[in-house]
C-alpha cells in the first residue's frame, strides 16, 4: 500500500483537501487562517496531485522515520507563518533564493528532509521547486524543518508556535537573535484572530 497522500483542492471554497485512503480530511493549511481573517484565496490548484512526503522510500512501502513523520507545527500555526511570511497569497513562485507560500530555499528544503512531490527523485533539478510552490509539499517541507531544529528559542520552556516562527524566519541554528517587527505583528494579528474566531 502506498503512502502517498493525494492532495486537491476544492475550488469552490478554497480549501486543501487530502485524501490518505481513509476518506477525505480537510487540511485546513490555509482555510483557517484566511477564514478568521475574511481572506479569498484564488483557487490555483485544479488538478489532483499526488505528494510524496518521505520521498527516501523507494516505493513508498517502506517504514519511516518517526522523525521524518513527526508533525510538530499545528494548521494554525502554519497557517499564521505563512500569513507573516508572505500573506499567504496562493499562486507564489519563486523568487531570488526562495519559493512558494512559506519562502523556502534550497538550503532549508534540502534540511528539511527534501520532501518532493509523487513522480520526482528528491535529486531530480526540479524537485525543490515543485515542492516549495505546492502548498501541501511546502508545508510538509516545514514539518520536516521544524522536525529537525524544534527548540526553545525565546527561553519560555516550552517549544511551541512561537518557536517555530523565530525558527522559520532566523534558521535552526540562529532563533534565538531578534526578529523583524513586521514578521512578528502579522504574526501575532494573525494568531489573536485566530483564538479570538475559535474561542
Amino acid at each position: 500500500m502506498l503512502n502517498f497522500v493525494s492532495c486537491s483542492q476544492n475550488t469552490s471554497s478554497g480549501e486543501i483537501l487530502t485524501s490518505t485512503g481513509n476518506g477525505v480530511s480537510r487540511a485546513g493549511i490555509m482555510r483557517t487562517v484566511t477564514s478568521s481573517l475574511g481572506l479569498e484565496l484564488e483557487p490555483v490548484l485544479t488538478e489532483p496531485r499526488i505528494c510524496d512526503p518521505f520521498p527516501d522510500s523507494k516505493d513508498g512501502s517502506a517504514p519511516v522515520d518517526r522523525a521524518k513523520n513527526s508533525q510538530p507545527v499545528t494548521e494554525v500555526c502554519l497557517g499564521c507563518i505563512c500569513q507573516a511570511v508572505s500573506g499567504c497569497k496562493l499562486g507564489q513562485q519563486c523568487e531570488g533564493d526562495h519559493c512558494g507560500l512559506f519562502h523556502i530555499t534550497w538550503a532549508y528544503w534540502a534540511d528539511a528532509g527534501k520532501p518532493t512531490l509523487a513522480g520526482f527523485s528528491p535529486d531530480h533539478p526540479d524537485a525543490y521547486r515543485s515542492c516549495t510552490v505546492d502548498p501541501y509539499c511546502a508545508a510538509q517541507a516545514v514539518q520536516g524543518y521544524m522536525a529537525r531544529f524544534g527548540q526553545d528559542c525565546n527561553g519560555d520552556g516550552q517549544v511551541n508556535c512561537y518557536d517555530y516562527m523565530a525558527i522559520h524566519k532566523k534558521g535552526g541554528y540562529g532563533c534565538t537573535g531578534d526578529l523583524p517587527f513586521d514578521y512578528v505583528n502579522v504574526f501575532n494579528q494573525c494568531i489573536a484572530t485566530v483564538a479570538a474566531h475559535q474561542g
